[in-house]
């Protein structure tokens, strides 16, 4: 702008000044007026220029896709054919990333960042125009610890056009750092001038940080639980969270292949194994079923064992899983490599399978010998409905076992005994006090009662459980007619 302007402007009348016909107001006006003239053809030449880049690639490739065997064969590895790449691609660069959502900037040779798309002034919280005037160097938007790392770099591109991505971090305006993926890309040969693009990994960061949290939560948990807890891939190979598979079969991790788990196993549980598991595998779902592992003591001890299948981890789950696994003698890398995982656990149910065991042991007993006496021999709840009867009572009403019991027993009793039966036994289910009564029951017609009534003497008492409360009433009928 023209000095005698700023004379103008500070004249005490200078807007009447401004409008007066002065030759150097006037000479203003005319370079103003040039000014902008120059300014709207830039804008229009630097369009007409992107149209022509654009216009230029597509019939490249065009030409290319056309004439296969014309296309240039060019060898990066020399300085010659990697300078002719350079020379067409410079003039374009910047028309293609002004506009993008990439954040990249332009570097000098002498370190300074002499061009910045929106994009980067955005993710960094600067003004675009600290960037455009070249007074910001790259090494005031890159943390201490990873300039070095970011000029190791730089040795890329003495034989590569374009570098490989590497993680870092650019700080923002403010003061915080972010993580960033960074590729180069070179724009002269011998220059040291480079285009900077920067990825933003600041989700894939936190993530990360979140995974690596519940990873040592869930480390820490494992180790506190009774149960074995384990992952296996799908040749059912396992490697162990905690030591509780170790304490209990005496196994060593140092000798543990994968397969110590499999060699515990019950020889009667293998086929079985081997059938779930294949079906697990085949499928991708689940897998549940019962086994039989050999302890230290040398006895078998039952294990509920489940597994769920590992469904679209996360980016570095899977490794960071493994890395708080038992160190085994196993080959970590089949593991990462491995398409699918199962995690599980194995809890001991040996005590409760054998407690199962003695209580039907003790049914059919019960049931036997029930079945021996003469009276019919019943059994109910702790509310009071029968849910047994032994034989003596099918053989006398000629009911079968399908039948529901229940509260239908009232049924079998005389109108006139039932009331005063069903009053007691319900004060006895109340009380827990023991039950007796006297009840005349039908019988089966082709009996020897022919149908009739007979009259037994109802006896129960209740069986009580470690807290004191009722489990089980146990009762008979006696014939005493």
């Amino acid at each position: 702008m023209p000095a005698d302007y700023d004379m103008l402007q500070r004249m005490p009348n200078s807007k009447n000044c401004l409008n007066s016909d002065d030759p150097q107001v006037e000479r203003f006006n005319q370079e103003r007026t040039i000014s902008g003239d120059l300014a709207g053809q830039l804008k229009a030449l630097r369009l007409q220029e992107k149209e022509l880049l654009l216009k230029h690639s597509l019939e490249k490739v065009n030409f290319q896709r056309q004439h296969p065997d014309h296309r240039a064969k060019l060898d990066m590895s020399l300085v010659d054919d990697r300078r002719m790449v350079l020379m067409e691609a410079e003039s374009r660069i910047e028309y293609f990333i002004e506009d993008t959502l990439v954040p990249t900037y332009k570097v000098s040779a002498e370190g300074q960042i002499v061009y910045a798309n929106q994009a980067l002034a955005d993710f960094l919280g600067y003004d675009r125009q600290d960037f455009l005037s070249g007074t910001i160097s790259e090494t005031q938007i890159t943390p201490r610890q990873f300039a070095t790392i970011d000029a190791e770099r730089l040795k890329d591109l003495n034989t590569n056009l374009i570098s490989n991505v590497w993680e870092s971090e650019r700080a923002t305006a403010d003061g915080q750092r972010l993580a960033v993926g960074v590729t180069l890309r070179k724009l002269a040969e011998g220059s040291g001038e480079r285009m900077v693009f920067l990825l933003d990994l600041q989700d894939i960061k936190l993530l990360e940080v979140e995974l690596k949290q519940r990873q040592v939560l869930f480390s820490a948990l494992v180790q506190e639980m009774p149960h074995i807890v384990f992952a296996a891939n799908a040749q059912a190979r396992m490697r162990q969270f905690n030591k509780r598979f170790y304490e209990l079969t005496g196994a060593k991790p140092a000798s543990d292949e994968g397969f110590a788990w499999r060699e515990s196993l019950h020889e009667g549980d293998l086929s079985r194994w081997d059938k779930t598991w294949q079906e697990a595998t085949e499928s991708g779902n689940s897998f549940s079923g019962e086994f039989r592992l050999l302890a230290a003591d040398g006895k078998y001890y039952w294990h509920i064992v489940r597994a769920l299948p590992l469904v679209k981890p996360l980016p570095g789950q899977v490794e960071g899983l493994l890395k708080i696994t038992v160190e085994n003698a196993g080959d970590l890398n089949q593991w990462l490599t491995a398409k699918k995982l199962w995690i599980g656990t194995a809890t001991d149910i040996d005590r409760r399978k054998r407690l199962m065991e003695e209580v039907l042991e003790s049914a059919h007993a019960f049931q036997s010998l029930a079945d021996q006496i003469p009276q019919i021999v019943w059994t109910a709840g702790n509310d009071g409905r029968l849910d047994f009867f032994s034989n003596r009572w099918y053989e006398f009403s000629g009911t079968t076992r399908e039948h529901r019991v229940g509260l239908d027993f009232a049924l079998f009793m005389h109108p006139d005994d039932r009331k005063e039966y069903m009053n007691r036994w319900k004060l006895s289910v109340k009380t827990g006090d023991a039950f007796e009564a006297d009840v005349r029951l039908k019988a089966r017609p082709d009996s020897e009662y022919q149908g009739g009534y007979v009259r037994f003497l109802a006896r129960a008492v209740a069986l009580r459980n470690y807290r004191d409360g009722i489990a089980q009433w146990v009762g008979t009928w006696t014939s005493i007619d």
